[in-house]
C-alpha cells in the first residue's frame, strides 16, 4: 500500500544518492501502477492529457471538467464520471505540469496561462462553447475562464473554489521547494519518499472534517502527485495563485453567465467565510448550493448532492431537453468510466432503493442574505428566508473502471 511505504528512513541511510535512487524507483512504480487513461493532445506547446468520454446525444452540451492542486484527472473521474457519463461530453484533463500534461518550463502556472490553454484546447478539438467545471484549484481556473472567455462559457461549476486572496499557511513549503539549489535537491531527493510516508495524514487533512473514503488513494491515483515534477507544478502555480485572484476579483462583477458554486460549510481548506460568501457577493448571476457539514471534498463525500446540482446546470444548457436513451451497442469512443447495473447514471435513485443516507443541500439564490454573507455558515442560516431545500442521496455501488 503506498499509504504503509516505510522506506524512508532506509533511503535516507544512504544519503542523497540513496534518495535519488529511491525517488526514481518510487516514480516508476507510481507510473506503472496509475498509467495514462487518455490521449496527448498538443497545446499551445502543452501535452494536454486528455480523457474524451461521448455523450449519448449527439447534439449534448460539452463539459470541461478541472481537477485541484495536488491531484490529477483521475480524481473528479472517480468522483464524477460514472454518474455524469451520458449526459455530456466529458473532457477530463490533467492540468499542465499535473498527471500526464508536462508543463516542463513551467510557463502555464497561473490562472490566466491555465485558462486561455482550455480555450485553445476547445479550438483544437472543434468545440464553440462548454460548461466548465472546476474543484479547488480547478475551480479557480474555471472562474478565470468564465471572465475572460464568457462567449465560450455555457455555464461554470465552481466546487470548493479558491476565489479571493488569502493566507493559507504554506508559504514556508513553497519557499523550500522554489529554492533555487535547495529547492532542486530537496525536489529530487526527498519529496518523493517523504510525502509517500505522509500520505494517510495528508489526504485526511485534505477531507476533514470528514471521514477518508475506502481505497481513495488508489481509486484517485493520488501518489501520481508526489512525483517531481508534479511537485514543482503545485508550488508554481499556487505561488502565484494570490496575485492571480487579486486581479480576477475585481472582474467577477462583469459575469454574465450563470455560475453555480458548490462548497461545504465546513471546508477547512478553502474557507466560505473567505471564498465562497464573497464570491456570491460579488458574482451577479451565481446559485450557491452549500452543503452542511462538508469539508473541501464533496465530489466524493457529497457525490449526489454535487451530481444534482451539475445536472440542472446541464439541463439548463440543454433547454430542459432530456438525454437521449444510449442505444445497445452504441458508439463508445475512448469512454473509460464503467457504469454497473440496470441503475446507472441514476445514482440518486438507485441509493435511495438500497436505504443510503440522505444529506441535505441548501440552494441559497445569489440575492439572499446568507449569499452575500459574512456572518458564516451558522449565521447565514438562520438569515436564509428564501432558501430552497432538497435532499440528495449519497450514491453507492458506482464504480469507474481502469481509475
Amino acid at each position: 500500500m503506498w499509504q504503509a511505504f516505510s522506506g524512508f528512513g532506509a533511503a535516507m541511510a544512504f544519503g542523497p544518492i540513496g534518495l535519488t535512487m529511491t525517488t526514481a524507483w518510487l516514480r516508476s512504480r507510481i507510473e506503472r501502477q496509475f498509467p495514462p487513461l487518455g490521449d496527448v493532445v498538443e497545446v499551445e506547446g502543452v501535452g494536454l492529457h486528455v480523457v474524451d468520454v461521448p455523450a449519448a446525444a449527439d447534439d449534448a452540451p460539452v463539459m470541461v471538467i478541472l481537477h485541484g492542486t495536488a491531484c490529477s484527472l483521475r480524481d473528479p473521474l472517480a468522483a464524477l464520471g460514472p454518474a455524469l457519463e451520458g449526459r455530456a461530453r466529458l473532457l477530463f484533463l490533467d492540468r499542465p505540469g499535473h498527471g500526464y500534461s508536462f508543463d516542463e518550463h513551467g510557463s502555464h502556472a497561473g490562472l490566466s496561462e491555465q485558462a486561455d490553454l482550455v480555450a485553445a484546447l476547445l479550438d483544437r478539438l472543434g468545440i464553440d462553447k462548454a460548461v466548465i467545471v472546476g474543484h479547488s484549484f480547478g475551480g479557480s481556473v474555471a472562474a478565470a475562464f468564465a471572465v475572460r472567455h464568457q462567449p465560450r462559457t455555457a455555464a461554470a461549476v465552481l466546487v470548493s473554489p479558491a476565489t479571493h486572496p488569502w493566507d493559507d499557511g504554506f508559504a514556508w513549503q513553497r519557499d523550500l521547494v522554489s529554492a533555487p539549489v535547495v529547492g532542486s535537491l530537496f525536489v529530487d531527493t526527498l519529496v518523493t519518499p517523504l510525502a509517500l510516508s505522509m500520505l494517510d495524514g495528508s489526504v485526511a487533512s485534505v477531507f476533514a472534517p470528514e471521514p477518508v473514503p475506502a481505497d481513495i488513494i488508489d481509486r484517485t491515483g493520488a501518489p501520481l502527485a508526489v512525483r517531481p515534477e508534479a511537485v514543482r507544478a503545485t508550488s508554481r502555480e499556487v505561488a502565484v495563485l494570490n496575485d492571480h485572484l487579486a486581479r480576477l476579483v475585481p472582474r467577477y462583477s462583469e459575469l454574465k453567465v450563470p455560475v453555480t458554486l458548490i462548497a461545504g460549510d465546513a471546508d477547512q481548506v478553502v474557507p466560505v467565510g473567505l471564498h465562497a460568501h464573497p464570491f456570491v457577493a460579488r458574482a451577479p448571476h451565481t446559485e450557491l448550493v452549500l452543503l452542511s457539514g462538508a469539508g473541501h471534498m464533496p465530489h466524493h463525500t457529497n457525490t449526489p448532492a454535487v451530481v444534482a446540482a451539475i445536472e440542472r446546470v446541464l439541463a439548463r444548457v440543454a433547454g430542459n431537453r432530456p438525454s437521449a436513451p444510449r442505444a445497445a451497442g452504441a458508439r463508445a469512443g475512448r469512454a473509460l468510466v464503467a457504469l454497473g447495473g440496470s441503475s446507472a447514471g441514476r445514482p440518486r435513485a438507485a441509493a435511495e432503493s438500497a436505504g443510503a443516507e440522505v444529506t441535505a443541500a441548501e440552494i441559497v439564490p445569489a440575492e439572499s442574505p446568507a449569499a452575500a454573507g459574512g456572518a458564516g455558515p451558522k449565521g447565514a442560516a438562520a438569515a436564509r428566508p428564501a432558501r430552497r431545500r432538497t435532499s440528495r442521496a449519497r450514491a453507492g455501488g458506482i464504480k469507474a473502471a481502469d481509475v
